[in-house]
């Protein structure tokens, strides 16, 4: 390989790890989890959800289901972070 030749997985990865790349892509992978672990029933329920600077950002439209997430945040942020390299997700604001 030359000098300016490079592996096309050294710069996917490159390319993913760059900061507006980077919040996008976890917010992908936070959605799938949330699917996975949350079930159908609650992940029908959230109709927005964005991540930013290290906060993600949930509304949920059912009223109790907001007030048991909110009981249950600690839990909820440590299921997250437990599928997530890094733990990234440093608060979660629920609406």
């Amino acid at each position: 390989m030359s000098q300016n030749e490079q592996k096309l997985g050294d710069l996917l990865r490159q390319f993913v790890q760059s900061k507006p790349i980077k919040d996008k892509y976890l917010l992908e992978e936070i959605k799938s989890i949330w699917n996975v672990n949350m079930g159908s029933t609650i992940a029908q329920y959230t109709s927005d959800m964005k991540f930013r600077n290290g906060i993600l950002t949930l509304k949920i439209s059912s009223a109790p289901l907001r007030q048991e997430l909110l009981y249950g945040k600690p839990k909820l942020l440590s299921l997250l972070n437990e599928d997530l390299p890094g733990d990234p997700i440093k608060d979660i604001r629920i609406y």
